[in-house]
């Protein structure tokens, strides 16, 4: 179909929801549709060719949503802002039209390779096993390790350091830190990407993958000085080396002392000499940590109290 459909908004401008029947999920029907705006941008809009890439139309949508249930919230990557909306308690919509809050940062002030950064597109989000730290991901459209972007959202073309998970408090909106990986990539890119929170006592951990970078786990419990505490990053640097898109916890029952069981995905750019699904254990000084029987990444439940 060419063109966007009667009367719709044509950068998209919605969320859709989808009601999947568990004892017939291929009746699954779209329950209905949520509107998506970004309060406070001047053009109400993400636009491509501002983050270097030409040719890509602009819009207005959100990317990698979570639900913390018991808390009644929703994170959501916007791509121009993150958000964080209200869950209503009696029909389990999110109020899309009224954010709790909205963040943003295109700018780095100190242009590429020094301490600020500036977002490229949000991407993803997930919350702290508690729910009062929640985890943006800014995927890069940039080049290099850590990747860098000419972002010109504010009219002047600026090298800009992007690539960053950002750590948020959930109830402010203010951001308290954000994170690169500091291993060298030659030649490779190490934007962030898919991740999610290990439920720890007492801790804050995120899987979180870096594509050239590989995989890690970043121990937030200091939330303004997070820091990572274990890594996979195959040589050679490149694509031939660690590739990694995804990077997650599951574990349904683990043993007091036994290692911490994590799984990835590898080879996004060069899919020939990609390892495909990969599974890692690392000893990282856990205390007790909770199983589940059940995993969905983009729906927390509130399993430690």
């Amino acid at each position: 179909m060419n063109g966007p459909l009667a009367g719709r908004d044509p950068l998209h401008g919605v969320i859709q929801v989808v009601e999947v029947p568990l004892a017939d999920p291929g009746a699954s029907t779209e329950l209905t549709e949520l509107p998506i705006n970004y309060p406070g941008d001047p053009d109400n809009k993400f636009d491509p060719q501002e983050h270097g890439l030409a040719g890509f139309p602009s819009l207005r949508a959100c990317h990698d949503m979570t639900v913390f249930v018991e808390l009644g919230l929703v994170a959501a990557a916007c791509a121009e802002q993150a958000q964080l909306w209200r869950l209503n308690p009696t029909t389990m919509l999110p109020d899309t039209a009224n954010p709790i809050w909205v963040f943003d940062d295109s700018t780095d002030t100190d242009g590429a390779g020094g301490g600020d950064s500036a977002v490229d597109f949000w991407h993803s989000a997930t919350f702290s096993w508690d729910g009062k730290v929640v985890n943006f991901s800014d995927e890069s459209f940039g080049d290099g390790c850590p990747p860098v972007t000419t972002i010109t959202e504010s009219g002047t073309p600026t090298d800009s350091d992007t690539g960053r998970t950002h750590f948020l408090d959930t109830a402010t909106g203010q951001r308290q830190s954000t994170f690169m990986i500091s291993r060298p990539e030659p030649g490779g890119y190490c934007s962030t990407h898919q991740g999610n929170v290990i439920p720890t006592k007492g801790r804050y951990l995120l899987a979180q993958a870096w594509y050239m970078g590989g995989a890690d786990i970043i121990d937030f419990t200091s939330v303004r000085n997070p820091r990572e505490i274990a890594f996979h990053d195959a040589p050679p640097a490149g694509a031939a080396g660690s590739d990694n898109w995804t990077h997650y916890w599951y574990e349904r029952n683990p043993k007091p002392g036994s290692p911490l069981r994590t799984y990835g995905q590898d080879g996004v750019h060069n899919p020939p000499t990609g390892r495909g699904f990969q599974a890692f254990d690392s000893q990282v000084g856990l205390g007790r940590r909770t199983g589940l029987d059940h995993l969905n990444p983009q729906t927390q439940e509130r399993v430690l109290r």
